[in-house]
């Protein structure tokens, strides 16, 4: 990808020990009940939101899903790409 690529979220994965889900955001781009579920998952302590390079991801949420709040409520976040390079040793 470079700076020139559209971005549009299309897919959210959420997963549990058990369960994988994959919601269209395409299709439930205004959707206020999604938000008010993702809301609510997001904002429960027992949460745990793993990314990578989430940053660039909340920019293009807040871009593209005007209308949705839930990704501002992400509290118990983990970075992946922070640990990425201490465990990751280039060229090896």
């Amino acid at each position: 990808m470079t700076k020139f690529d559209i971005m549009r979220p299309a897919l959210l994965q959420l997963s549990d020990e058990r369960n994988a889900y994959l919601i269209d955001l395409v299709s439930l781009a205004n959707s206020q009940v999604l938000d008010q579920v993702l809301t609510e998952l997001f904002t429960n302590e027992k949460t745990i939101c793993i990314g990578f390079s989430f940053k660039s991801d909340m920019d293009v949420f807040a871009k593209h899903l005007p209308k949705m709040n839930f990704y501002k409520y992400m509290r118990n976040f983990i970075d992946a790409q922070t640990y990425y390079s201490k465990v990751f040793v280039a060229g090896q």
